[in-house]
Parts: C-alpha cells; sequence; structure tokens
C-alpha cells in the first residue's frame, strides 16, 4: 500500500507510479544533459507542449509557445538564448517548494548568476517573477544549482520561464503542478511508517549496508528506533548503483549537513534503495513504491513529511530547512499563557 494512504476507502489514491528507474521528462534526464560535456543546448520542452492528465489541447507549433509564454512574463523581446532544466518534473500546489534548476547560455556555459523566474500558466503568471539563488557544490557535476522557493495554488501544467535580470535573454521549460496526493511519491504531509531498516548490527540480507566508497556512518539505528526518539533525515541513495549519477553527491551532502553538528536533536538516516547487484529493492522502498533515486525527507516523529527533496538536496537548503522545522516544533509545543509571542525572523540561507 503507497505511503501516506491508510485502508480507508475514502484515502484518495496516488498518481500513476512510473516504472522503477524510469526518466521522467524534464527531471533526471533534463538535469544529466546539463550536467554534460556543455553541448547540451537543445531547447527544452515548453508547459504547453504538455497537457495535463485528463485535458486535450489543440496542438500548438514549440515557437509559438515559447513565444506566448514569454510575452505573458512580460518578456516578448527578450532573445531566446537560455536553456533551462529543472531537475524534477512537478511542484506540490499549496506548498512552498524549492524548484531547482541548471541554466545553460547558448554556448552550452552554465550559468552561475542568479537569474528570474516566472511560472506561466494558460498566458497568466502564476509565481514570480522571484530571482534564484546560486548554490556552488562541487559534488554535482553542474558544481551547483539555481534554487528558488515558490508557491503554486492550482494543478495544471506550467512553463517555467527564467530570464537573465535585465530581462535581454531567456529560456523556457515545462514543469507540471500537481496536488501532494497524486505526486509519484511520498509528499509532505503524508507519513512514512516506523519500518525496521537495515543497520550495522542487522543488514537485512544487504550485500553491501552502504555503497558509498566510505561507509557513511549514518546506519547505527533503524527509521522504527530512530522516530521513537524524535525527527529524522532519511536519505535513500545508492552512491554504487544509482541510474542519474547524483546518489553519491546526495548522499555526501546529506552527510555534511549530520556531521555539521548544527541539528543534533535531527537523526540522520541512509537506505540503500537495492539490496544487492541485481537491483532487488529493499523493503522500504517497496513500501513507499519508490519510481526513482535519491529522494531526501524530514519526518516528524510520527513520520509526518515536513520536506522533501526528489534528486539533489543542496546543503544550504536542507540545513534552513531543519532550522525552521524546529522552530516551528519548538512553537507548537510552547506552552500558552494567552500572550501573543513575538515572531521569530529566521534569515534566508546564503550561498556559500
Amino acid at each position: 500500500m503507497p505511503t501516506g494512504q491508510s485502508s480507508s476507502p475514502d484515502t484518495p489514491s496516488r498518481g500513476p507510479v512510473v516504472t522503477r528507474r524510469a526518466v521522467l521528462a524534464g527531471g533526471a534526464a533534463a538535469f544529466l544533459a546539463a550536467c554534460g560535456s556543455g553541448s547540451g543546448t537543445a531547447p527544452s520542452p515548453t508547459g504547453s507542449e504538455m497537457p495535463s492528465p485528463g485535458t486535450t489541447m489543440d496542438p500548438q507549433p514549440a515557437e509559438d509557445a515559447v513565444q506566448a509564454a514569454l510575452d505573458a512574463a512580460g518578456l516578448g523581446d527578450a532573445t531566446l538564448a537560455l536553456t533551462p532544466q529543472t531537475t524534477w518534473p512537478e511542484l506540490l500546489t499549496g506548498i512552498a517548494t524549492d524548484l531547482l534548476l541548471v541554466v545553460t547560455d547558448d554556448t552550452g556555459e552554465i550559468l552561475t548568476d542568479p537569474v528570474d523566474v516566472t511560472l506561466v500558466a494558460g498566458g497568466e503568471v502564476v509565481a514570480g517573477p522571484a530571482a534564484t539563488t546560486w548554490y556552488p557544490d562541487d559534488r554535482l557535476p553542474t558544481q551547483g544549482l539555481h534554487a528558488v522557493r515558490l508557491t503554486v495554488e492550482d494543478p495544471g501544467t506550467l512553463d517555467v520561464v527564467v530570464a537573465t535580470p535585465d530581462g535581454a535573454r531567456a529560456g523556457t521549460a515545462g514543469i507540471q503542478a500537481l496536488p501532494p496526493e497524486e505526486s509519484i511519491a511520498p509528499a509532505p504531509g503524508d507519513t512514512i511508517p516506523a519500518m525496521v531498516t537495515p543497520t550495522t548490527d542487522d543488514p537485512m540480507g544487504l550485500e553491501e549496508l552502504c555503497t558509498r566508497e566510505d561507509n557513511c556512518g549514518l546506519h547505527d539505528v533503524s527509521l522504527d528506533e530512530a522516530l521513537a526518539a524524535g525527527p529524522v533525515v532519511l536519505c535513500v541513495s545508492t552512491p554504487k548503483f544509482c541510474a542519474t549519477a547524483i546518489c553519491g553527491p546526495v548522499l555526501d551532502d546529506v552527510l555534511s549537513v549530520a556531521e555539521s553538528g548544527d541539528h543534533d536533536d535531527y537523526t540522520f538516516i541512509h537506505v540503500e534503495p537495492y539490496e544487492n547487484a541485481d537491483l532487488a529493492e529493499t523493503e522500504l522502498v517497496a513500501e513507499l513504491q519508490l519510481p526513482t533515486e535519491p529522494w531526501t525527507w524530514i519526518l516528524q516523529p510520527d513520520g509526518t513529511i515536513v520536506e522533501r527533496w526528489p534528486g539533489p538536496v543542496l546543503p544550504d537548503l536542507l540545513d534552513q530547512a531543519l532550522s525552521d522545522a524546529a522552530t516551528q516544533a519548538g512553537a507548537s509545543q510552547a506552552p500558552s499563557d494567552g500572550a501573543s509571542a513575538e515572531p521569530t525572523a529566521t534569515p534566508s540561507p546564503t550561498a556559500s
């Protein structure tokens, strides 16, 4: 049974689960294309070319769709010279989400300067424009990612329009906005069960407890034990058998936050998605019906998901999310004396 669902017949079912290790349009494949030799300058599909489930759309030439998206974002005169690639092909509605991007110019070089992002649907701006922050990360093939946090309220097909701050150069990519319950994997608000997971004392039949070259050391306790003790950061990743070449960097990034000592109230756990070289799924992956790897979640002690990252997770974003979650948990547990507490301002993470 998929995570986040009970046996109640009233529980909404998740969206379709794609074949294991499938490459999703606009997601891992696009990210990896941008990670290549610098020649990945093929234009991204626009949202207008990817109809949302249950709808029909008249065929529209790609160039017209791109121009329509630029016009809606107020960039009608911009030169189409940027190629944005999203690291995941969906956004969740009603939830502030980190949109991670790689942006290349018309020479195939990766842009590291901030760009403005506008989300367009049906010729209307639904979010932005908002400036990205470039987070350098030499663990990733791209040496970093652009990140911007956006909220979309309505489901549908979106154009992700990126532009230089002066509006002279722009480009588009497509993405789907889905309700959390229709996501292909457990989303914020869902619950991950307190399962027994492999540990150093009980590897549960895994050929390799950790396929990182140096064991990450995040296997001391099982997920059920960790949740019983407090909040958890759960990373499902396989550096050795990864289909996207980013599992190793993701685990390294999670480990760097774990080793910082700034979040000792959290238990960090790494679980390999495969039992062996034949890629037999582990029990956790089968239970969660994960279609891809890697995944990283922040979990409350009851297993409720606070935040998630499919694919790359940047250390600064994970660090900030953990601080925010701890602040919110503290506020919810504070005794009420009838007085209004002053809100605590949390600074935005700064790229190093």
